[in-house]
């Protein structure tokens, strides 16, 4: 009987001893999910915060151009949230997307920044899509402020299909809204599931299988032989059906259970940042090695007891007194830490299992201890090196701490700004209550401001400032980032200085080019009635000889009213404001109109290459530039029967033109020469023209931020004119260069 008691009771301490190991490796496992799960929910929402998702705001709601600080435009604010996403996407291996989805334009993504084989990528305009067909789109129109979205983990889709190979994801949304507490996007963070999970719990490095299970039945198995894990998703785990039932039915901690031989130990968990709000970590442990141990304590207690069958009842009962007591005062330590705060004093110095156990929590809490230290150094390093003044402000508007470069922002020591209120050198900053309780400016919040900050050496510095609140609750604390402005306005200063002066000058030159060109016009017309007067005064009296001078002089009179319709035209591009932007039109239709306007001998031939007709281009001034080549091309040719094909090409961002003619090669020695002012290699009697064709196309060329050449070695027959064009032209930028 007292050996049965024993074996009873030595089973009892090893069952207790085992599944302490479990829960302490499970433990472990739950501890370090649960922190990178809210990692990943904490990033998105530092992301939906940042100024440059308030600088698209505004911008999207002007005219393009921040109007707060007048500079910042739509693509200045995205290059600077890339940047961001970048620099996320390099301290976390494991996110695969993280994008910036408006809510305008059917939910078209603003920025988007992937991961694709190790290489961090960002998307052109032209790759980034609309989601207001996604899943998630409709339910973040419906969170407010603080709340977030998750998606199930699934697979990972694009264009609604499944991507190849696949892989799985979890999805973080976060909204963000605008001054107003408008909704105006989402911060969408996509994790890769398998990578995220799998580094977790090689992190624990536990001995023994580990799955996780969600509450939408989607299943993560790691097998500690090969240090890797595999998602479940759209099928069961290999798992049996009742350790999955175990798994499903577990509450805060099912105990160790035998299931088709093996042992289960299951904690069920709930968390913010998973869908379905709670998920299970089953430690699946084979039966033969978790028993081991315990038949071979077994047989050496039954031994024992047959020795000591005479041995009082009463040394029994302190034989177990004494080895449960190092696990009861454990337990008792690691209560009375937790609730210290502090770290538990535990037996690490034994050689025994009570030993292993205290050893396993020291080393948890020095690496807590070190994550905690590394995430610290790394905060205050910023917070020195940033070149943007930073405080933080308690709640009685009163400065906490301030970095260097806002003490020199306000010229004193920096010891001497703690307890100093933030409205004594930024005022307007807060608004303080009756109780001493400060409040950020309700009208302000959530806005960068530009204020004057005081100075001790007696001057005012123009600071852009940046108040954010640290936490949610009452009676919060805030950060505020302060910028000095004073070389930035000054610089805003003389540009509008300069652009007005500008705009003057652009004035009075386009005055002045049309009132030369009317006043010069006046005394051709007087000179063309009067020969027209003489031809019909003198009628049939008038001699062959007198009139060829007549008409030469009416062709000289024609030539000069078209060099100044010419002069008058060059002179005014880029000038032509309140124009309306020109249509874009087909390449099909662009090669329709010129060979309507241009004039070629019959037997002349013009052809355009393929593919120019799908192009799309703007009407003007391409057009003209087109048709002033093709124009120069027909007018200097040699022969009746001359060619001229015009094709295009893509180069990058632009457009690349040729217009190759077949007709006479042009000396390298003029291949400048002929984008001059009144310039032509033959004489106007030869070929009628005002000179000014080829330097009117080119300058319209140089405005859009092309460039034209010629290829001619002047020895052959033909010449090549090529240019550029941006394939995305702004119009009224064209006008508005000049």
């Amino acid at each position: 009987m007292q050996g049965s008691l024993h074996l009873f009771i030595g089973h009892r301490i090893e069952q207790s001893y085992s599944r302490a190991l479990s829960q302490e490796m499970l433990g472990r496992v739950q501890m370090r999910l649960n922190e990178r799960l809210s990692m990943v929910l904490a990033d998105a929402r530092i992301l939906s915060e940042l100024p440059p998702i308030q600088g698209l705001a505004r911008v999207a709601h002007s005219a393009g151009v921040d109007p707060q600080d007048g500079s910042s435009r739509d693509v200045d604010w995205r290059r600077r949230l890339q940047q961001i996403f970048v620099s996320f996407h390099e301290a976390r291996p494991d996110y695969r997307q993280i994008r910036f989805i408006g809510m305008a334009d059917d939910g078209r993504e603003l920025v988007r920044v992937d991961k694709s084989g190790g290489d961090i990528v960002i998307l052109r305009e032209d790759q980034l899509q609309k989601r207001d067909q996604a899943p998630y789109f409709d339910a973040v129109k419906a969170l407010t402020p603080g709340d977030r979205y998750i998606s199930r983990l699934n697979w990972a889709h694009q264009d609604g299909r499944i991507v190849e190979p696949r892989q799985a994801v979890l999805r973080y949304i976060v909204p963000a809204f605008d001054a107003d507490g408008e909704l105006f996007g989402m911060i969408v963070i996509n994790v890769d599931a398998n990578a995220f999970l799998g580094k977790v719990i090689r992190e624990v490095a536990p001995p023994h299988r580990v799955i996780i299970r969600d509450a939408y039945a989607a299943s993560f198995v790691y097998d500690p032989d090969t240090g890797t894990g595999r998602l479940y998703v759209d099928r069961p785990p290999p798992v049996s059906a009742e350790a999955l039932r175990a798994l499903q039915d577990s509450s805060q901690s099912s105990g160790l259970q035998r299931v088709d031989g093996f042992a289960l130990e299951a904690i069920s968990s709930t968390n913010e940042a998973i869908e379905g709000g709670r998920f299970t970590t089953g430690l699946i442990i084979e039966a033969d090695r978790f028993t081991r141990e315990t038949r071979l304590w077994a047989g050496y207690l039954v031994l024992f007891g047959c020795l000591m069958v005479l041995v009082a009842t009463s040394f029994a009962r302190a034989t177990v007194r004494r080895h449960l007591a190092p696990f009861l005062r454990m337990t008792d330590e690691i209560d009375a830490a937790r609730a210290g705060r502090r770290k538990p004093a535990l037996p690490a110095t034994r050689k025994d299992e009570i030993g292993q156990i205290a050893r396993s929590f020291d080393e948890l809490f020095e690496a807590l201890q070190e994550l905690v230290a590394q995430s610290v150094k790394h905060a205050e390093a910023v917070f020195e090196s940033v070149q943007d003044g930073v405080v933080f402000v308690g709640r009685h508007g009163r400065i906490t701490d301030a970095n260097a470069a806002f003490a020199r922002m306000a010229g004193v020591e920096r010891d001497g700004l703690t307890g100093l209120p933030l409205n004594d050198l930024v005022p307007g900053t807060f608004t303080v209550d009756t109780s001493g309780v400060a409040c950020q400016n309700g009208s302000e919040a959530g806005r960068t401001l530009v204020l004057d900050a005081a100075h001790f050496g007696g001057r005012s510095v123009p600071v852009e400032v940046t108040l954010s609140a640290i936490s949610r609750d009452p009676g919060q604390h805030w950060v505020c980032i302060a910028r000095d402005v004073s070389s930035r306005l000054a610089d805003e200063a003389t540009r509008a200085r300069l652009i007005a002066a500008l705009e003057s000058s652009n004035s009075e030159l386009n005055s002045y080019a049309f009132v030369a060109s009317h006043d010069l016009k006046a005394p051709l017309r007087v000179i063309e009635n009067a020969a027209t007067w003489i031809e019909e005064d003198l009628g049939e009296t008038l001699d062959e000889e007198t009139r060829e001078n007549l008409a030469l002089m009416r062709s000289r009179i024609d030539r000069m009213q078209n060099l100044l319709d010419d002069l008058l035209e060059h002179a005014r591009i880029g000038r032509k404001m309140g124009e309306s932007p020109s249509p874009v039109i087909t390449g099909a239709e662009l090669r329709a109109e010129l060979c309507a306007l241009s004039t070629p001998p019959d037997g002349f031939t013009i052809d355009f290459a393929p593919g120019f007709d799908a192009i799309s281009l703007p009407q003007m001034p391409l057009r003209s530039v087109l048709l002033n080549l093709l124009s120069n091309a027909i007018k200097h040719h040699d022969r009746a029967d001359g060619r001229v094909e015009i094709s295009v090409e893509e180069a990058g961002e632009m457009w690349r033109f040729h217009v190759r003619n077949d007709g006479p090669g042009i000396d390298p020695l003029y291949h400048d020469r002929i984008f001059g002012l009144f310039q032509t290699l033959k004489s106007r009697d030869q070929v009628e023209g005002s000179g000014m064709g080829l330097a009117i196309a080119r300058k319209h060329v140089m405005l859009a931020g092309g460039e034209m050449k010629v290829v001619s070695d002047g020895q052959g027959r033909g010449a090549l004119f090529t240019f550029t064009w941006p394939r995305y032209f702004d119009s009224e930028r064209h006008t508005r260069v000049a």
